[in-house]
Protein backbone atom coordinates (compact mmCIF):
# COMPACT_ATOMS: atom_id res chain seq x y z
CA UNK A 1 0.00 0.00 0.00
CA UNK A 2 1.02 3.66 -0.26
CA UNK A 3 0.94 6.43 1.55
CA UNK A 4 1.50 10.35 1.62
CA UNK A 5 4.57 11.76 3.72
CA UNK A 6 4.88 15.64 3.49
CA UNK A 7 8.01 16.99 3.93
CA UNK A 8 9.67 19.91 5.43
CA UNK A 9 10.07 23.21 2.91
CA UNK A 10 12.41 23.32 1.05
CA UNK A 11 13.92 26.01 -1.83
CA UNK A 12 14.12 25.88 -5.29
CA UNK A 13 17.01 24.98 -7.27
CA UNK A 14 19.20 27.88 -8.40
CA UNK A 15 19.65 28.48 -12.02
CA UNK A 16 22.77 28.85 -14.16
CA UNK A 17 24.54 32.39 -12.82
CA UNK A 18 24.88 32.44 -17.07
CA UNK A 19 21.18 33.79 -17.24
CA UNK A 20 20.78 36.88 -18.40
CA UNK A 21 18.43 37.59 -15.54
CA UNK A 22 19.08 40.29 -12.61
CA UNK A 23 19.76 38.20 -9.72
CA UNK A 24 18.77 40.38 -6.03
CA UNK A 25 20.43 39.82 -3.14
CA UNK A 26 21.88 36.85 -1.41
CA UNK A 27 20.73 34.10 -3.84
CA UNK A 28 19.73 33.89 -7.66
CA UNK A 29 16.67 33.82 -9.01
CA UNK A 30 15.08 30.49 -9.10
CA UNK A 31 14.49 28.76 -11.76
CA UNK A 32 10.80 26.92 -12.36
CA UNK A 33 10.84 23.41 -10.84
CA UNK A 34 11.84 20.43 -13.15
CA UNK A 35 10.52 16.59 -12.86
CA UNK A 36 12.87 15.61 -10.03
CA UNK A 37 13.75 18.22 -7.89
CA UNK A 38 16.68 18.41 -5.99
CA UNK A 39 17.21 18.87 -2.31
CA UNK A 40 19.49 21.68 -0.91
CA UNK A 41 20.65 22.21 2.67
CA UNK A 42 21.61 25.44 4.39
CA UNK A 43 25.31 25.06 5.83
CA UNK A 44 25.32 26.54 9.77
CA UNK A 45 27.45 29.61 8.50
CA UNK A 46 24.27 30.23 5.94
CA UNK A 47 21.97 29.94 8.27
CA UNK A 48 23.55 32.42 11.30
CA UNK A 49 23.96 34.85 7.79
CA UNK A 50 20.30 34.46 7.19
CA UNK A 51 19.15 35.36 10.98
CA UNK A 52 21.39 37.95 11.31
CA UNK A 53 19.91 39.83 8.01
CA UNK A 54 16.59 38.76 8.92
CA UNK A 55 16.03 36.82 5.83
CA UNK A 56 13.44 33.90 5.19
CA UNK A 57 15.31 30.01 4.99
CA UNK A 58 13.50 29.88 1.79
CA UNK A 59 13.50 33.10 -0.31
CA UNK A 60 14.99 35.97 -0.19
CA UNK A 61 12.31 38.07 1.51
CA UNK A 62 12.34 39.84 4.86
CA UNK A 63 11.26 37.33 7.59
CA UNK A 64 8.45 38.64 9.93
CA UNK A 65 5.07 36.57 12.01
CA UNK A 66 3.10 38.16 9.06
CA UNK A 67 5.38 36.87 6.01
CA UNK A 68 4.17 34.50 3.54
CA UNK A 69 6.91 32.67 2.20
CA UNK A 70 6.70 32.67 -1.58
CA UNK A 71 9.60 30.22 -2.07
CA UNK A 72 7.77 27.37 -0.15
CA UNK A 73 7.64 24.12 -1.89
CA UNK A 74 5.61 21.07 -0.70
CA UNK A 75 6.52 17.88 -2.03
CA UNK A 76 4.21 14.75 -1.96
CA UNK A 77 6.31 11.71 -1.69
CA UNK A 78 4.75 7.73 -1.73
CA UNK A 79 6.66 4.78 -0.38
CA UNK A 80 5.79 0.89 0.04
CA UNK A 81 5.13 -0.07 3.52
CA UNK A 82 7.87 -1.79 5.54
CA UNK A 83 7.52 -5.38 4.55
CA UNK A 84 9.40 -7.96 7.24
CA UNK A 85 12.76 -9.10 6.14
CA UNK A 86 13.27 -12.46 3.90
CA UNK A 87 15.28 -14.68 5.52
CA UNK A 88 18.23 -13.77 3.18
CA UNK A 89 17.92 -10.20 5.01
CA UNK A 90 17.98 -11.77 8.40
CA UNK A 91 21.19 -14.18 7.59
CA UNK A 92 22.99 -10.56 6.19
CA UNK A 93 21.89 -9.26 9.47
CA UNK A 94 23.28 -11.53 11.58
CA UNK A 95 26.33 -11.68 9.41
CA UNK A 96 26.57 -7.68 10.39
CA UNK A 97 25.89 -8.19 14.24
CA UNK A 98 28.83 -10.69 14.13
CA UNK A 99 30.94 -8.75 12.23
CA UNK A 100 30.64 -5.86 15.14
CA UNK A 101 33.10 -8.53 16.51
CA UNK A 102 36.23 -7.17 14.31
CA UNK A 103 35.36 -3.56 15.40
CA UNK A 104 38.44 -1.85 17.06
CA UNK A 105 40.01 -3.83 20.08
CA UNK A 106 39.43 -0.49 22.88
CA UNK A 107 35.14 -0.88 22.01
CA UNK A 108 32.86 -3.07 22.36
CA UNK A 109 29.17 -3.17 22.95
CA UNK A 110 26.72 -4.39 25.86
CA UNK A 111 23.01 -4.93 26.35
CA UNK A 112 20.94 -3.65 28.75
CA UNK A 113 19.90 -7.22 29.40
CA UNK A 114 23.22 -8.04 30.12
CA UNK A 115 23.89 -5.28 32.14
CA UNK A 116 21.03 -4.84 34.30
CA UNK A 117 20.04 -8.41 35.11
CA UNK A 118 16.03 -8.67 33.86
CA UNK A 119 14.83 -11.90 33.40
CA UNK A 120 12.88 -11.76 30.28
CA UNK A 121 10.85 -14.33 28.32
CA UNK A 122 13.49 -13.01 25.33
CA UNK A 123 16.73 -13.65 26.98
CA UNK A 124 18.81 -16.85 27.03
CA UNK A 125 19.98 -18.01 30.73
CA UNK A 126 21.85 -21.46 30.98
CA UNK A 127 23.17 -23.15 34.08
CA UNK A 128 26.98 -23.53 33.61
CA UNK A 129 29.61 -24.78 35.83
CA UNK A 130 32.82 -22.78 36.19
CA UNK A 131 36.24 -23.95 38.37
CA UNK A 132 33.62 -25.94 39.95
CA UNK A 133 31.01 -23.85 40.62
CA UNK A 134 27.33 -23.24 39.28
CA UNK A 135 27.24 -20.19 37.15
CA UNK A 136 24.12 -18.29 35.70
CA UNK A 137 25.10 -18.17 31.82
CA UNK A 138 23.38 -15.45 29.51
CA UNK A 139 23.82 -16.46 26.04
CA UNK A 140 23.24 -12.74 24.00
CA UNK A 141 23.65 -11.47 20.40
CA UNK A 142 23.06 -8.20 21.40
CA UNK A 143 26.80 -8.17 23.47
CA UNK A 144 30.14 -8.52 21.08
CA UNK A 145 32.16 -9.57 23.57
CA UNK A 146 32.47 -12.44 26.56
CA UNK A 147 31.91 -10.79 30.32
CA UNK A 148 31.90 -12.15 33.22
CA UNK A 149 31.27 -10.45 36.70
CA UNK A 150 34.30 -8.68 38.78
CA UNK A 151 33.42 -10.24 41.83
CA UNK A 152 32.73 -13.95 40.32
CA UNK A 153 35.87 -13.91 38.78
CA UNK A 154 37.56 -12.59 42.04
CA UNK A 155 35.86 -15.21 44.38
CA UNK A 156 37.12 -17.92 42.07
CA UNK A 157 40.42 -17.00 42.10
CA UNK A 158 40.12 -17.09 38.11
CA UNK A 159 43.93 -16.35 36.61
CA UNK A 160 43.67 -12.51 34.81
CA UNK A 161 45.47 -10.36 32.91
CA UNK A 162 46.05 -6.99 32.45
CA UNK A 163 44.74 -5.35 28.75
CA UNK A 164 44.54 -1.82 27.13
CA UNK A 165 41.11 -0.48 28.36
CA UNK A 166 38.44 -1.72 26.79
CA UNK A 167 35.19 1.01 26.50
CA UNK A 168 32.02 -0.71 26.95
CA UNK A 169 29.02 0.99 25.32
CA UNK A 170 25.88 -0.27 27.07
CA UNK A 171 22.02 -0.18 25.56
CA UNK A 172 21.44 2.30 28.05
CA UNK A 173 24.39 5.07 27.04
CA UNK A 174 26.28 3.92 29.72
CA UNK A 175 29.81 3.42 28.82
CA UNK A 176 32.14 1.01 31.08
CA UNK A 177 35.66 0.48 31.39
CA UNK A 178 37.32 -3.03 31.32
CA UNK A 179 41.16 -3.44 32.00
CA UNK A 180 41.04 -6.99 32.60
CA UNK A 181 40.57 -10.45 30.86
CA UNK A 182 40.66 -14.26 31.74
CA UNK A 183 42.02 -15.94 28.86
CA UNK A 184 40.88 -19.65 28.11
CA UNK A 185 38.39 -19.98 30.65
CA UNK A 186 36.66 -23.75 30.47
CA UNK A 187 32.98 -23.68 30.99
CA UNK A 188 30.81 -26.55 30.98
CA UNK A 189 27.46 -25.72 29.72
CA UNK A 190 24.75 -29.22 29.65
CA UNK A 191 28.26 -31.92 29.29
CA UNK A 192 29.90 -29.38 26.46
CA UNK A 193 33.36 -27.91 27.46
CA UNK A 194 33.95 -24.49 25.86
CA UNK A 195 37.48 -22.47 26.16
CA UNK A 196 35.93 -18.89 25.99
CA UNK A 197 37.87 -15.64 27.03
CA UNK A 198 35.97 -13.40 29.68
CA UNK A 199 36.12 -9.81 30.12
CA UNK A 200 35.86 -9.10 33.71
CA UNK A 201 33.28 -6.37 34.25
CA UNK A 202 30.61 -5.03 36.66
CA UNK A 203 27.45 -6.94 36.09
CA UNK A 204 24.08 -7.70 37.32
CA UNK A 205 21.86 -10.97 37.21
CA UNK A 206 24.18 -13.60 35.21
CA UNK A 207 27.21 -14.33 36.28
CA UNK A 208 28.69 -14.80 32.72
CA UNK A 209 27.70 -12.93 29.46
CA UNK A 210 28.63 -14.77 26.13
CA UNK A 211 28.29 -12.75 23.45
CA UNK A 212 29.39 -12.43 19.36
CA UNK A 213 32.24 -13.34 19.73
CA UNK A 214 31.46 -16.81 21.32
CA UNK A 215 28.04 -17.72 18.71
CA UNK A 216 31.07 -16.47 15.94
CA UNK A 217 33.18 -19.63 17.23
CA UNK A 218 30.41 -22.19 17.41
CA UNK A 219 29.62 -20.83 13.38
CA UNK A 220 25.98 -22.05 12.03
CA UNK A 221 23.34 -21.38 15.05
CA UNK A 222 19.91 -22.18 15.39
CA UNK A 223 17.75 -19.96 17.88
CA UNK A 224 14.56 -21.27 18.81
CA UNK A 225 13.48 -18.47 21.71
CA UNK A 226 9.78 -20.08 21.78
CA UNK A 227 11.26 -23.14 22.98
CA UNK A 228 14.27 -21.65 24.72
CA UNK A 229 16.96 -23.85 22.83
CA UNK A 230 19.78 -23.67 20.16
CA UNK A 231 21.21 -26.06 18.31
CA UNK A 232 25.27 -25.80 16.63
CA UNK A 233 28.00 -28.08 16.14
CA UNK A 234 30.57 -28.52 18.09
CA UNK A 235 33.85 -30.80 17.82
CA UNK A 236 32.06 -32.39 14.78
CA UNK A 237 28.69 -33.15 16.75
CA UNK A 238 24.97 -31.79 16.95
CA UNK A 239 24.49 -30.29 20.32
CA UNK A 240 21.52 -28.77 21.59
CA UNK A 241 21.48 -26.42 24.47
CA UNK A 242 18.04 -25.72 26.74
CA UNK A 243 17.45 -22.27 28.40
CA UNK A 244 16.07 -21.65 31.57
CA UNK A 245 12.05 -21.87 30.89
CA UNK A 246 11.69 -20.20 34.36
CA UNK A 247 11.20 -15.98 34.45
CA UNK A 248 11.23 -15.76 38.29
CA UNK A 249 14.62 -14.26 40.05
CA UNK A 250 16.28 -17.30 42.03
CA UNK A 251 15.57 -16.47 45.92
CA UNK A 252 18.55 -14.69 48.01
CA UNK A 253 20.08 -15.91 50.82
CA UNK A 254 20.18 -14.24 54.22
CA UNK A 255 23.91 -13.77 53.91
CA UNK A 256 23.16 -12.45 50.00
CA UNK A 257 20.18 -10.19 51.42
CA UNK A 258 22.48 -8.30 53.91
CA UNK A 259 24.86 -7.88 51.57
CA UNK A 260 22.33 -6.23 48.85
CA UNK A 261 20.90 -4.04 51.85
CA UNK A 262 24.69 -2.60 52.28
CA UNK A 263 24.40 -0.97 49.04
CA UNK A 264 22.91 3.03 49.11
CA UNK A 265 20.82 3.44 46.06
CA UNK A 266 19.03 6.17 45.05
CA UNK A 267 15.64 3.44 45.26
CA UNK A 268 14.99 0.24 46.39
CA UNK A 269 12.16 -2.57 44.84
CA UNK A 270 11.64 -5.53 46.66
CA UNK A 271 9.56 -8.39 45.63
CA UNK A 272 8.70 -10.71 48.03
CA UNK A 273 6.75 -14.36 47.67
CA UNK A 274 5.58 -16.67 50.71
CA UNK A 275 7.14 -19.71 50.44
CA UNK A 276 4.93 -20.75 52.83
CA UNK A 277 2.24 -19.97 54.92
CA UNK A 278 2.09 -22.33 57.93
CA UNK A 279 2.86 -20.14 60.71
CA UNK A 280 4.17 -23.17 62.76
CA UNK A 281 6.88 -24.06 60.41
CA UNK A 282 7.95 -20.30 59.65
CA UNK A 283 8.38 -20.27 63.78
CA UNK A 284 10.10 -23.18 64.52
CA UNK A 285 14.01 -23.27 63.80
CA UNK A 286 15.35 -26.36 62.03
CA UNK A 287 16.06 -28.30 65.46
CA UNK A 288 12.93 -28.31 66.48
CA UNK A 289 11.28 -29.26 63.03
CA UNK A 290 13.98 -32.45 63.34
CA UNK A 291 11.74 -33.89 66.21
CA UNK A 292 8.21 -35.34 64.85
CA UNK A 293 6.76 -35.40 68.29
CA UNK A 294 7.63 -31.31 69.20
CA UNK A 295 5.89 -30.59 65.41
CA UNK A 296 3.01 -31.94 65.98
CA UNK A 297 2.30 -30.42 69.65
CA UNK A 298 3.17 -27.38 67.87
CA UNK A 299 0.50 -28.06 65.36
CA UNK A 300 -2.36 -28.95 68.07
CA UNK A 301 -1.63 -25.66 69.58
CA UNK A 302 -1.36 -23.55 66.88
CA UNK A 303 -4.31 -21.15 67.49
CA UNK A 304 -2.05 -19.84 70.03
CA UNK A 305 0.14 -18.09 67.84
CA UNK A 306 -2.86 -15.99 65.47
CA UNK A 307 -3.30 -12.48 66.35
CA UNK A 308 -5.78 -11.41 69.10
CA UNK A 309 -9.52 -10.72 67.62
CA UNK A 310 -11.31 -9.10 70.29
CA UNK A 311 -10.48 -8.14 73.71
CA UNK A 312 -8.67 -10.29 76.73
CA UNK A 313 -10.85 -11.25 79.34
CA UNK A 314 -11.66 -10.22 82.82
CA UNK A 315 -8.90 -11.49 85.25
CA UNK A 316 -8.76 -10.81 88.96
CA UNK A 317 -5.33 -9.18 87.70
CA UNK A 318 -7.14 -6.55 85.42
CA UNK A 319 -4.74 -3.17 86.07
CA UNK A 320 -5.94 -0.20 88.47
CA UNK A 321 -4.74 2.74 88.61
CA UNK A 322 -5.11 4.31 92.06
CA UNK A 323 -4.45 8.16 93.09
CA UNK A 324 -3.08 10.22 95.78
CA UNK A 325 -5.68 11.73 97.75
CA UNK A 326 -6.78 15.12 96.60
CA UNK A 327 -5.26 14.78 93.13
CA UNK A 328 -6.72 16.70 90.24
CA UNK A 329 -7.43 15.57 86.59
CA UNK A 330 -4.15 15.30 84.07
CA UNK A 331 -4.74 17.95 81.56
CA UNK A 332 -1.25 18.18 79.98
CA UNK A 333 -1.41 19.66 76.26
CA UNK A 334 -0.89 17.52 73.07
CA UNK A 335 2.93 18.49 71.73
CA UNK A 336 3.42 19.61 68.30
CA UNK A 337 4.97 17.15 65.32
CA UNK A 338 5.39 17.52 61.39
CA UNK A 339 2.19 16.59 59.06
CA UNK A 340 3.90 13.39 58.31
CA UNK A 341 3.75 12.18 61.97
CA UNK A 342 -0.29 13.47 62.17
CA UNK A 343 -0.88 10.87 59.48
CA UNK A 344 1.16 7.82 61.01
CA UNK A 345 -0.52 8.66 63.96
CA UNK A 346 -3.85 8.73 62.38
CA UNK A 347 -3.13 5.47 61.71
CA UNK A 348 -2.32 3.92 64.15
CA UNK A 349 -5.21 5.33 66.22
CA UNK A 350 -7.79 3.93 63.56
CA UNK A 351 -6.20 0.24 63.58
CA UNK A 352 -6.88 0.34 67.56
CA UNK A 353 -9.88 1.63 67.20
CA UNK A 354 -11.25 -1.38 65.04
CA UNK A 355 -8.96 -3.89 67.50
CA UNK A 356 -10.80 -2.76 70.37
CA UNK A 357 -7.96 -1.52 72.47
CA UNK A 358 -8.84 2.11 72.48
CA UNK A 359 -12.57 3.97 72.60
CA UNK A 360 -13.40 7.98 72.40
CA UNK A 361 -13.42 9.31 75.43
CA UNK A 362 -15.30 12.39 77.28
CA UNK A 363 -12.52 12.27 80.31
CA UNK A 364 -11.70 15.16 82.05
CA UNK A 365 -7.71 13.35 81.91
CA UNK A 366 -5.68 14.32 79.02
CA UNK A 367 -1.77 13.31 78.19
CA UNK A 368 -0.14 13.85 75.25
CA UNK A 369 0.96 11.14 72.84
CA UNK A 370 4.65 11.06 70.67
CA UNK A 371 6.36 9.09 68.01
CA UNK A 372 9.19 7.24 68.49
CA UNK A 373 10.83 4.98 66.18
CA UNK A 374 11.73 1.56 66.51
CA UNK A 375 14.46 -0.85 65.27
CA UNK A 376 13.26 -1.63 62.05
CA UNK A 377 12.57 1.81 61.12
CA UNK A 378 8.88 2.09 62.05
CA UNK A 379 7.06 4.15 64.34
CA UNK A 380 5.36 3.41 68.14
CA UNK A 381 3.18 5.74 69.42
CA UNK A 382 3.60 6.34 72.73
CA UNK A 383 1.73 8.52 75.92
CA UNK A 384 3.26 10.27 77.56
CA UNK A 385 2.15 9.68 81.24
CA UNK A 386 4.42 10.86 83.22
CA UNK A 387 2.03 13.62 84.78
CA UNK A 388 -0.29 10.85 85.42
CA UNK A 389 2.18 8.70 87.63
CA UNK A 390 3.22 11.74 89.65
CA UNK A 391 0.52 11.18 91.11
CA UNK A 392 -0.53 7.55 91.13
CA UNK A 393 0.49 5.18 94.36
CA UNK A 394 3.19 3.35 93.47
CA UNK A 395 2.58 -0.63 93.45
CA UNK A 396 5.56 -2.54 95.74
CA UNK A 397 5.39 -5.88 93.93
CA UNK A 398 9.03 -7.50 93.54
CA UNK A 399 10.13 -7.40 90.51
CA UNK A 400 12.62 -10.30 89.46
CA UNK A 401 16.45 -9.63 88.70
CA UNK A 402 17.90 -11.41 86.05
CA UNK A 403 21.12 -12.90 87.48
CA UNK A 404 18.72 -15.06 90.11
CA UNK A 405 16.47 -16.14 87.15
CA UNK A 406 19.57 -17.37 85.40
CA UNK A 407 20.58 -19.40 88.18
CA UNK A 408 17.19 -21.54 88.23
CA UNK A 409 18.17 -23.05 85.13
CA UNK A 410 20.93 -25.16 86.27
CA UNK A 411 21.89 -28.31 84.62
CA UNK A 412 19.34 -27.84 81.67
CA UNK A 413 19.69 -29.20 78.63
CA UNK A 414 16.59 -27.97 76.47
CA UNK A 415 15.42 -24.63 75.90
CA UNK A 416 11.90 -23.12 74.22
CA UNK A 417 11.13 -19.69 74.37
CA UNK A 418 8.04 -17.87 74.18
CA UNK A 419 7.50 -14.00 73.43
CA UNK A 420 3.80 -12.71 73.86
CA UNK A 421 2.14 -10.51 71.83
CA UNK A 422 1.70 -7.22 72.78
CA UNK A 423 2.01 -8.65 76.16
CA UNK A 424 0.99 -6.12 78.26
CA UNK A 425 -2.18 -5.44 75.43
CA UNK A 426 -3.58 -8.89 76.64
CA UNK A 427 -4.62 -7.56 80.34
CA UNK A 428 -7.54 -5.89 80.27
CA UNK A 429 -7.76 -2.11 81.77
CA UNK A 430 -10.29 -1.47 84.97
CA UNK A 431 -13.48 -0.03 83.62
CA UNK A 432 -13.29 2.51 86.16
CA UNK A 433 -9.80 3.74 85.56
CA UNK A 434 -10.43 3.66 81.98
CA UNK A 435 -10.87 7.49 81.56
CA UNK A 436 -7.43 8.38 83.83
CA UNK A 437 -5.80 6.77 80.52
CA UNK A 438 -7.15 9.28 77.98
CA UNK A 439 -5.10 11.21 75.63
CA UNK A 440 -5.54 13.83 72.90
CA UNK A 441 -4.18 13.89 69.24
CA UNK A 442 -4.54 16.49 66.56
CA UNK A 443 -8.34 14.75 65.88
CA UNK A 444 -10.01 13.43 68.91
CA UNK A 445 -9.89 12.37 72.28
CA UNK A 446 -9.66 8.36 73.36
CA UNK A 447 -9.01 6.29 76.51
CA UNK A 448 -7.74 2.71 76.64
CA UNK A 449 -9.59 -0.49 77.26
CA UNK A 450 -6.10 -2.39 77.51
CA UNK A 451 -3.12 -1.84 79.84
CA UNK A 452 -1.18 0.86 77.95
CA UNK A 453 2.65 1.29 77.65
CA UNK A 454 4.19 3.78 80.05
CA UNK A 455 1.79 3.69 83.66
CA UNK A 456 4.67 3.43 86.40
CA UNK A 457 2.63 0.32 87.48
CA UNK A 458 2.26 -1.74 84.74
CA UNK A 459 5.72 -4.21 84.98
CA UNK A 460 4.06 -4.52 88.51
CA UNK A 461 0.66 -5.64 87.10
CA UNK A 462 2.08 -7.65 84.57
CA UNK A 463 5.08 -9.94 86.55
CA UNK A 464 2.07 -10.76 89.15
CA UNK A 465 -0.07 -11.89 86.74
CA UNK A 466 2.61 -14.30 84.85
CA UNK A 467 3.53 -15.45 88.22
CA UNK A 468 -0.26 -16.14 89.08
CA UNK A 469 -0.74 -18.20 86.07
CA UNK A 470 2.59 -20.27 86.33
CA UNK A 471 3.01 -20.64 89.81
CA UNK A 472 3.22 -24.31 89.79
CA UNK A 473 5.77 -24.58 87.57
CA UNK A 474 7.55 -21.25 88.53
CA UNK A 475 11.86 -22.41 88.86
CA UNK A 476 11.18 -26.17 88.31
CA UNK A 477 11.03 -25.80 84.44
CA UNK A 478 9.34 -22.29 83.66
CA UNK A 479 11.19 -18.63 84.37
CA UNK A 480 9.04 -15.52 83.45
CA UNK A 481 10.85 -12.14 82.74
CA UNK A 482 7.79 -9.87 82.07
CA UNK A 483 6.75 -10.93 78.55
CA UNK A 484 9.29 -13.56 78.24
CA UNK A 485 9.11 -17.12 78.96
CA UNK A 486 11.79 -19.49 79.48
CA UNK A 487 10.84 -23.40 79.55
CA UNK A 488 13.87 -25.84 80.68
CA UNK A 489 14.33 -28.92 80.98
CA UNK A 490 16.73 -31.39 80.97
CA UNK A 491 15.50 -34.60 78.78
CA UNK A 492 13.41 -33.90 75.71
CA UNK A 493 11.17 -36.00 76.88
CA UNK A 494 10.08 -33.69 80.05
CA UNK A 495 10.63 -30.88 77.45
CA UNK A 496 7.80 -31.92 75.84
CA UNK A 497 5.75 -32.38 78.88
CA UNK A 498 6.71 -29.00 80.12
CA UNK A 499 5.89 -27.53 76.75
CA UNK A 500 2.49 -29.00 76.71
CA UNK A 501 2.00 -27.37 80.88
CA UNK A 502 2.73 -23.91 79.54
CA UNK A 503 0.56 -24.02 76.26
CA UNK A 504 -2.42 -25.67 78.23
CA UNK A 505 -2.16 -22.78 80.79
CA UNK A 506 -1.99 -20.21 78.48
CA UNK A 507 -4.49 -21.52 76.50
CA UNK A 508 -6.54 -21.32 79.61
CA UNK A 509 -5.96 -17.60 80.22
CA UNK A 510 -6.01 -16.62 76.15
CA UNK A 511 -2.88 -15.61 76.20
CA UNK A 512 -1.19 -15.06 72.46
CA UNK A 513 2.08 -15.92 71.84
CA UNK A 514 4.15 -13.81 68.53
CA UNK A 515 5.53 -16.91 66.43
CA UNK A 516 8.07 -14.97 64.92
CA UNK A 517 9.86 -14.10 67.97
CA UNK A 518 9.31 -18.23 69.79
CA UNK A 519 12.19 -20.78 69.33
CA UNK A 520 11.39 -24.61 70.67
CA UNK A 521 13.23 -27.53 71.94
CA UNK A 522 16.77 -25.71 71.18
CA UNK A 523 20.29 -26.99 73.28
CA UNK A 524 21.37 -23.21 73.44
CA UNK A 525 19.80 -20.07 73.41
CA UNK A 526 19.43 -16.38 73.64
CA UNK A 527 18.01 -14.85 76.80
CA UNK A 528 17.59 -11.46 78.39
CA UNK A 529 20.36 -10.64 76.89
CA UNK A 530 22.56 -14.32 77.57
CA UNK A 531 23.48 -17.24 76.19
CA UNK A 532 22.29 -19.97 77.62
CA UNK A 533 23.36 -23.73 77.23
CA UNK A 534 24.09 -26.43 79.26
CA UNK A 535 25.05 -25.55 82.45
CA UNK A 536 26.57 -22.23 81.16
CA UNK A 537 25.28 -18.35 80.75
CA UNK A 538 27.53 -15.88 78.94
CA UNK A 539 26.98 -12.56 77.58
CA UNK A 540 25.23 -12.54 73.98
CA UNK A 541 28.17 -11.33 71.80
CA UNK A 542 25.31 -9.16 69.93
CA UNK A 543 24.55 -7.21 73.03
CA UNK A 544 27.99 -6.19 73.80
CA UNK A 545 29.38 -4.94 70.33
Amino acid sequence: SLRPKFSSPVSRPPVDSSANRPSSGLLPTPSPPQNKPRFRHLSEVEMAERREKGLCFNCDQRWSRQHNCRGRLFLLVTDSDDEPPSVLDLEASIEDVVSQVSDPPNQAQLSLHAIAGTQHIDTFRISGTIANHTALVLVDGGSTHNFIQESVAVQLGLNHSPIPPLHVMVGNGQELLCSKVCLNVPIILQGHEFLVDLHMLGLKGADIVLGAHWLKQLGPVIMDYQHLSMKFFHNNSCVELIGNSSSLPPPLTLHQFQKFMRHEPEAQLFSLRAHSIDPIVHATSPTSLDNPQLTELLRQFEHLFSEPTHLPPPRLTDHKIPLLSNSSPVNVRPYRYPHSQKLEIESQVTKMLQSGWIQPSTSPYSSPVLLLKKKDGSWRMCVDYRALNAITVPDRFPLPTIDELLDELGHARFFSKLDLTSGFHQIRLDPNDAGKTAFRTHDGHYEYNVMPFGLCNAPATFQSTMNDIFRPLLRRSVIVFFDDILVFSTTMEQHLQHLRQVFEILDEHQFHLKDSKCSFGQTQVSYLGHIVAEGVVSPDPLKIQ
